[in-house]
């Protein structure tokens, strides 16, 4: 290879970090968590499933039952990750439910049609 050649890599790689090290940045949240177009994601699956608490805890959605004590139990974990395809799993007797985008409300009735309502 001749000299011109090494120069453009080098050239090419330079200006690629320059434009790399430039260009606008978006803040981590809103790459990974994007925002319901209807409103809040957290009031949709309230108005879904009015008999049940919904709550909002480190960027997932829980849908809960409350107790004799009127403390919640966890029975849906709701995420929203858009590097993964849909995944519906149970651990122990809570179902984890990972979505790409927020899911529709009768998309959520029919995966937690195992909640009782």
């Amino acid at each position: 290879m001749s000299k011109d050649t090494y120069d453009l890599i080098i050239f090419s790689a330079i200006a690629f970090c320059l434009f790399m090290a430039i260009r606008p940045k978006k803040p981590f949240k809103q790459i990974f968590q994007k925002s319901s177009k209807n409103g809040n994601f957290k009031q949709i699956v309230q108005d879904t499933f009015p008999n049940y608490i919904v709550l909002n805890r480190s960027q997932s959605i829980m849908i809960c039952e409350p107790d004799i004590r009127n403390e919640p139990i966890e029975l849906v974990i709701i995420r929203i990750d858009p590097t993964v395809c849909k995944n519906l799993s149970f651990k122990s007797k809570i179902l984890i439910a990972v979505y790409p985008v927020e899911p529709t409300p009768f998309q959520m009735k029919q995966d937690f049609q195992n909640l009782k309502t």
